[in-house]
């Protein structure tokens, strides 16, 4: 997170504010002819302990001025050793590099392939290219009807997104908690341009 600001579903003090956020949901029916963009990428299964995800997050963070931070402890604790669900995890990479530049989360819900997680080095499109490509074929492979996700506060990637064949489908309406850890009751309200997926708001299954 932010050094200045918390958030979370409830309330736990009494200098706690509550806010509304409008989050788009996304979604795809059917995949778009892959860009030749995405060919530069790899992409491999990211393993429960992802140092990787450090590297990542230092260069990543720079696009979300106010976010959780992904870090490969975050990544753990939140998508390893699932009891019920399979949280099926990529990390990808330029074809030649050995560095992470785009890491995302997706899981079956029994009606799509939602993606849970993302994170993505913005000086790499193709990176997420990849990952949409990666998100059509596990469509294909459980024999659902498309994908889903939840994503606020990256106008980047919405826009390519858009560009892929994705479409806003609504908008859920969803309440945080924020804390000023700052004391700074002004810098709550930046959380109303967080980066938000379903990992921020538990719809982590």
């Amino acid at each position: 997170m932010m050094q200045t600001t918390e958030f979370g579903n409830r309330a736990h003090d009494e200098n706690d504010q509550m806010l509304n956020l409008c989050l788009p949901v996304l979604v795809r029916k059917k995949p778009v002819r892959g860009s030749l963009r995405r060919l530069l990428y790899r992409a491999e299964p990211a393993r429960d302990w992802e140092p990787r995800l450090d590297d990542l997050w230092d260069r990543a963070k720079r696009s979300y001025p106010v976010a959780v931070v992904r870090d490969a402890d975050h990544a753990l604790r939140h998508f390893a050793g699932h009891p019920t669900v399979r949280h099926h995890r990529f990390l990808v990479l330029p074809r030649f590099s050995g560095r992470a530049v785009a890491f995302a989360v997706f899981a079956d819900d029994g009606s799509n392939c939602c993606w849970l997680d993302l994170l993505w080095d913005h000086a790499h499109p193709g990176a997420l290219e990849l990952l949409t490509h990666i998100s059509g074929r596990l469509v294909s492979q459980w024999g659902r009807g498309g994908e889903r996700l939840f994503l606020a506060g990256d106008d980047a990637a919405s826009s390519l997104l858009l560009r892929r064949g994705y479409r806003i489908q609504n908008k859920l309406s969803h309440v945080v908690v924020i804390r000023s850890l700052s004391g700074d009751p002004d810098s709550a309200n930046a959380i109303g341009g967080a980066y938000l997926t379903a990992a921020d708001i538990e719809e982590v299954s």
